[in-house]
């Protein structure tokens, strides 16, 4: 096998190793968003509040730098989740 058979056959073995690794990736935070979803099925207000005049906006935390900001309409007795925030961006975007 010549050098340049190589390098292409190193290429598609580490493409492959990425798309592995974003799979899994994709699979574990769909199980942690599914396992959060279910605990606040449960108990809705375990997450903490966002702002005091808003108290039926909750947030809770996914994963290190991942929160889960949702809205609480207990008279349907629904969670509705409004958006993952990533908490390395700045907090001048954040709106909710």
């Amino acid at each position: 096998m010549d050098t340049e058979s190589i390098k292409k056959l190193r290429t598609k073995y580490v493409v492959f190793a990425r798309i592995l690794v974003c799979k899994s990736n994709k699979t574990y935070f769909a199980q942690v968003v599914e396992n959060k979803i279910l605990l606040l099925s449960y108990q809705p207000s375990i997450g903490s509040l966002r702002n005091i005049k808003q108290p039926y906006i909750r947030q809770t935390v996914l994963h290190k730098r991942i929160l889960l900001i949702y809205r609480v309409k207990s008279r349907k007795k629904e969670i509705e989740i409004l958006l993952f925030w990533n908490t390395a961006q700045s907090t001048s975007k954040f709106k909710v």
